[in-house]
Formats: structure tokens, sequence, C-alpha cells
């Protein structure tokens, strides 16, 4: 059997997170718009979840305790997550 597969693929911006002591800034483009926001500690425990349906998101991370933490945002289309590393 003989045939033909088509498959059309758009890129898309990619996801930014950047941080500091004090905030995490998560930059997302348009088309993913809304999307989830989720910060959970190195052991899995929840701390912030949100769906946010702007192109830039600030959490504040100013009262977190030294660690290690993952920030995960997640859609239909895309999944990202970053490791972040906050010290005294």
């Amino acid at each position: 059997m003989a045939g033909e597969l088509t498959i059309m693929i758009d890129l898309i911006e990619s996801i930014k997170i950047r941080y500091d002591r004090n905030e995490i800034v998560v930059e997302v483009p348009d088309q993913l718009i809304p999307i989830k926001v989720s910060l959970h500690n190195l052991h899995g425990s929840h701390i912030q979840t949100e769906v946010i349906d702007t192109t830039e998101y600030v959490i504040d991370i100013s009262y977190l305790m030294p660690g290690i933490y993952v920030v995960s945002v997640s859609s239909a289309v895309v999944h990202d997550a970053a490791k972040i590393a906050i010290s005294y």
C-alpha cells in the first residue's frame, strides 16, 4: 500500500522563564493563552497554580525558603518546565 502523508507544523514562539531572588517572570506567546503556571518544591509539594491570560506573569517568591523549585507551564498544546535555585 502506497500513500502520502503530509504533516503541517506551525512553529510557535518559546516560553521564557526567568527569575531572581524575589520573583519569577513567565513570558508566554499570545497563541498559547490561556495557560497554566504551577510552582512546586523539589519534593513535589504544590505551592501555587494560576491560569493566566496575559503574555507576562510574575510570581512573588520573596517569602520562599532557599532551595530548589520547579516552575511548570502547560496548555493543551505545550508543556515546559524549569528548575530554579533560590539561595540566601
